[in-house]
């Protein structure tokens, strides 16, 4: 099992990065301070996402902040989207993350695929693959957590058997933020009748005739031999 580090920090630190992704919602937990990471094994590492209010929402793009520990720089690893309703694996995607020998680094924009989220809860989870163990599990690149007292929503996600298990004690909320798009990209509206309109004037101008709550509607009162115009708009 992971173990918390419980190490000091540098006082000094790198920020979240400031983005300005147009129409793109962020996604967070943590309060931007890194504290504490675990001695890794290659495992997921990675957040649990509610996205009860964004429904349809696609999954664009993550950063991440991670730390070298003065062990390692970085390392290769994979980042996977799962459903955690069903275990599903909805995207993979792999990288490199280094310069985090002596501070930490946030790995930027990484994309996500785009893929619409099918449920409500959504895990993204960090994969490393640089083994430098030496007695204990170790492997980098080394996520970042705040100092919280455990999390409601960060944790350990075992790909084997799909369990997912909460930080506790020391260790807090990964920094790790999700990008999203949930621009609605279709409109559910009950349409409860329509505006019937006529133009005797070839559209340039119209008269408001009658309503109907049907798809039919019986225009009355026209003369033979004019031409008419007509629209409906629902209300």
């Amino acid at each position: 099992m992971s173990e918390p580090r419980n190490e000091a920090r540098p006082s000094e630190y790198t920020k979240a990065p400031v983005s300005n992704r147009r129409e793109l919602i962020e996604l967070f937990y943590h309060d931007g301070i890194p504290r504490n990471g675990y001695y890794q094994a290659s495992v997921g590492y990675g957040v649990v996402y509610d996205l009860s209010e964004y429904g349809g929402a696609s999954i664009e793009m993550l950063d991440f902040s991670h730390y070298g520990w003065g062990i390692a720089d970085g390392g290769a690893y994979n980042l996977f989207v799962v459903n955690m309703d069903n275990g599903d694996i909805l995207y993979e995607t792999s990288g490199e993350a280094f310069g985090a020998m002596n501070t930490n680094v946030w790995v930027e924009g990484t994309g996500l695929g785009g893929v619409i989220a099918p449920s409500s809860q959504i895990g993204v989870f960090l994969q490393p693959l640089a083994d430098h163990s030496a007695g204990q599990d170790d492997w980098y690149p080394c996520l970042d957590s705040d100092g919280s007292v455990g999390s409601s929503n960060s944790g350990i996600y075992e790909f084997d058997s799909g369990t997912f298990t909460l930080n506790t004690g020391s260790m807090g909320n990964f920094l790790m933020d999700l990008w999203i798009d949930a621009t609605p990209t279709e409109i559910d509206l009950e349409i409860t009748g329509y505006n019937v309109f006529r133009s005797d004037d070839n559209g340039a101008s119209w008269n408001n005739v009658g309503t109907a709550t049907d798809i039919e509607y019986l225009d009355s009162g026209l003369n033979n031999g004019q031409e008419y115009q007509c629209v409906c708009l629902y209300g």
